[in-house]
Parts: structure tokens; C-alpha cells; sequence
């Protein structure tokens, strides 16, 4: 039994205790925001009511609110505890709950609830989905995976994201708040529903489902509203899933996006994302590709903006990988390491040069990348004199540059070349090229 005298067990939630029987200090002075229910059997006034009415409304991750349930009808107290906190009278007779309280009855959630899910209905009816027709499909064979599929290629649209995923969040929210009253049961068939299809376009757009109530519906299956379909979901995309991204074959990708013949907005959407990950990696490694991350987003936005329809976009972004598929090979072009074709770039993006002069310039940054990694020392940049060495290191072999690099473009070039290895290099053994 000593273990239940344990408070720090109690303030744990991931520890077993899960329910204690308390009075007095537990009450007003014992602070575990984790805790959503507080069960009230023992008449409490005034401070005392307020304090322990608080332990129920602290704020914590997945908590949407707290939970009181009066035996006892405390609540009739509660106005006149405001009245205090708030610096008024309570006249004696006064009806009850004519005060805004804290605590809403549970009823109002339901009510909230069907709106929400009543506005829900409306807004998916404006794109063409029944939601009603869904939840009603039967289970067994594919017509509810074929109407949930249907309703989350819709919802790839760029203008109904944002707004879709505003009413799932809401709906989860009250829902969570409401239980485990029997109000909520009415509305589990449409929270499975549009949860599932949040979680459809998710997976199709190539990215994690980013809500941990949505993947509570999906993993849990809250009824047989959808039997053993809801973990069997099969999304349809010829594209590949974004693993290991960064090392992705554009050969074999432009293989794969070749062969789709009528690209849906899913499809386009994956894509999308798939190249928008190989991006990050890539500009990480060369500033110099940023026209590429401009051309990049302004296809984006003219999608969004709804220039493009999706199979616009789709060939639209075709292009690209061949553009991106350019890039990356460059470095064998050109005879380099993607560490020397960085600073290459950095040393060529202002001045015209011949063959001779470039293939100099290459040779040059092929030196300075070699004696770099030989200079750099642990935390080199918090001191002045390793940075002073590694300054001087860059003049002394940039002093190699050709004529074309005056009085006015050497030291810019220094400069330049200079706070790239600051950013890039923390250390020898430390640079965004071992990533």
C-alpha cells in the first residue's frame, strides 16, 4: 500500500496509478496538469471549490480538456465562488449559472459537436462527397474503400487541404472532450470516416500523418463501422515511397512517372513532395542551386493558384526531375566532388571565363577543399586565431586565381569562399557532406 502514497508516481503518466482517492493538500496544492478527470463527492466553497476545480483544466499535450463530475451538485456553490474571485455579491437566491463558469455542462460538447460535424457534412457535399453515402456503404467488399478513396483524391485539391484538416482537428477535439459519455456515439461512424480519408491523403501526399487523434481512430478501430478494411487500405501511386530520399534514383523515378498515363491529384501531390525532400539535401550542399528552388516554387504556387490543373502539374513537375536529374550528374561533368563543385560554383557565379581559366579555377578548388579538411580543427570557429589560419589558408591558395579576379572581385571571392566553409564545416569531421 505505500506505493499509493507515491505523488511523483501519480504525476508520472506513463506510470500504472492511474486513480487516487484524495482530500485536503491534493485538492488545492498538488499540481499534475496529466490529470483530466476529478470526481467530487464532498462538499467544497469558495478558494477551496475554484483551486480544485483547477486541477482538472491544466494544460497538457493530447489533453483537449478536463473532466468534473459533481455527485453531489457542487456546482450550485460554483456562482458564488466566482462571485468572490471576482470581487461582486452573490444576492441570496439568485439563480445558479447565471455567472460564465468554467465549467460548461457536457451536453453543450454534443451540441458542439453535431454543428461541427453538420458543417463538416455541408462542406464535403460542396465537393461532391457524401459523407452520409460513406458511413452507410457497407463494410464487406470494396465500395467504402472506393468511396473513401474518391473522397481523399477530392481533397488533394490545394484550396480544400487546409480547410478539411481545420474540421478534423475541431471535430477531434470536441469529440476527446465529450468522452466517455454515450453523446459521443452517434457521431463515431463520421469521425472514423474522415479521419480515415485525413489519413488517405496523407499517405498519398507521401508524408506521416502529423495527428496523433487521427492515428488513434486509425489504429484502434473504434467499431466494425469499417471491420478490418481500415488496416488493409491499399493507396494506390506507381511513385515510390520517400525513403532514404536524398539518394533517390532520378533515372529510375523518371522511368516510373513515364508510365502513368492519367495522373491523379495524388499522384501529383507525391511527387511533389518527393521532389521538394531531393531539393532540401541538394541546397543544402550547393547555394548555387537556389534558381532551381525557385522554379521549383513558383510551379507550386501557380498549382496552388489553380494555373495548372493536376495532370498540368504532374508533367509540369516530369520536366523538373529531368532538370534536377541535370544537377546531380553534374558533378561527373565536370570532374569534381559535390564539395569542390560548391566551391567552384561560389568561385565562377561572377566572372566570364575561358576553358583554360575554368579548368584552373576547378584545380584550385580541388586544392582548397583537400587543405581544408587538413586545417580544420575541432570548434575552430569559436576562437579568432583558427579562424584567422583558416582565412589566410583561402588568400594563400586563391592567390591562384586568374587575371580575371581583380582588385575588386579577389577579395569578394575570399569573402564568399570563406563564409562557406564557416557554414558548412563545424569541424574536419563534421560538414553537411557527411549527412
Amino acid at each position: 500500500m505505500q506505493r499509493f502514497y507515491r505523488p511523483d508516481l501519480f504525476k508520472d503518466p506513463d506510470d500504472n496509478l492511474r486513480i487516487v482517492f484524495v482530500c485536503a493538500m491534493w485538492l488545492t496544492g498538488f499540481d499534475t496538469p496529466a490529470v483530466s478527470t476529478l470526481y467530487l463527492d464532498k462538499p467544497l466553497k469558495s478558494h477551496t471549490l475554484m483551486q480544485t476545480i483547477a486541477r482538472a483544466n491544466r494544460v497538457y499535450p493530447g489533453k483537449s480538456a478536463g473532466q468534473i463530475v459533481d455527485y453531489i451538485n457542487i456546482f450550485s456553490a460554483l456562482q458564488q465562488a466566482l462571485g468572490l474571485y471576482g470581487g461582486g455579491q452573490v444576492q441570496e437566491g439568485h439563480p445558479p449559472y447565471q455567472v460564465d463558469s468554467p465549467a460548461k455542462d457536457k451536453r453543450e460538447l454534443a451540441m458542439a459537436l453535431g454543428v461541427a460535424i453538420g458543417e463538416l457534412t455541408v462542406f464535403l457535399a460542396g465537393k461532391g462527397i457524401k459523407l452520409d453515402e460513406i458511413i452507410a456503404a457497407p463494410a464487406d467488399g470494396f465500395t467504402k474503400l472506393e468511396l473513401l478513396d474518391n473522397a481523399s483524391e477530392t481533397l488533394l485539391q490545394p484550396d480544400y487541404l487546409q480547410e478539411f484538416t481545420a474540421f478534423v482537428r475541431q471535430i477531434n477535439r470536441i469529440f476527446k472532450a465529450i468522452l466517455p459519455d454515450d453523446d459521443a456515439n452517434p457521431y463515431v461512424p463520421h469521425r472514423i470516416a474522415i479521419n480515415v480519408i485525413y489519413a488517405q491523403f496523407r499517405q498519398k501526399s507521401g508524408l506521416e500523418i502529423d495527428d496523433e487523434d487521427v492515428l488513434d481512430v486509425v489504429r484502434n478501430q473504434v467499431n466494425e463501422l469499417l471491420d478490418e478494411s481500415i488496416s488493409t487500405i491499399q493507396i494506390k501511386s506507381n511513385l515510390p515511397e520517400p525513403v532514404n530520399i536524398a539518394g533517390i534514383d532520378f533515372d529510375a523515378l523518371a522511368v516510373m512517372v513515364a508510365n502513368i498515363i492519367e495522373p491523379k491529384a495524388s499522384d501529383a501531390e507525391r511527387l511533389k513532395n518527393l521532389i521538394e525532400r531531393k531539393l532540401q539535401p541538394m541546397l543544402l550542399r550547393n547555394k548555387n542551386r537556389q534558381d532551381l528552388q525557385r522554379k521549383f516554387q513558383e510551379l507550386v504556387e501557380q498549382y496552388n493558384l489553380g494555373a495548372y490543373s493536376a495532370e498540368e502539374f504532374f508533367n509540369q513537375l516530369k520536366q523538373f526531375i529531368h532538370e534536377l536529374d541535370t544537377e546531380e550528374k553534374r558533378t561527373v561533368r565536370e570532374g569534381l566532388s559535390e564539395e569542390e563543385l560548391a566551391v567552384f560554383d561560389l568561385m565562377t557565379q561572377a566572372v566570364p571565363l575561358n576553358e583554360n581559366e575554368r579548368n584552373k579555377v576547378k584545380r584550385i578548388a580541388q586544392t582548397l577543399i583537400g587543405k581544408m579538411k587538413e586545417a580544420l580543427v575541432i570548434d575552430w570557429r569559436k576562437k579568432q586565431r583558427t579562424k584567422a589560419r583558416v582565412r589566410n589558408l583561402i588568400e594563400e591558395i586563391l592567390d591562384e586565381l586568374p587575371d580575371s579576379y581583380d582588385d575588386d572581385l579577389w577579395p569578394k571571392t575570399c569573402s564568399e569562399v570563406f563564409m562557406y566553409i564557416f557554414e558548412k564545416y563545424p569541424g574536419r569531421d563534421n560538414n553537411v557532406y557527411l549527412n
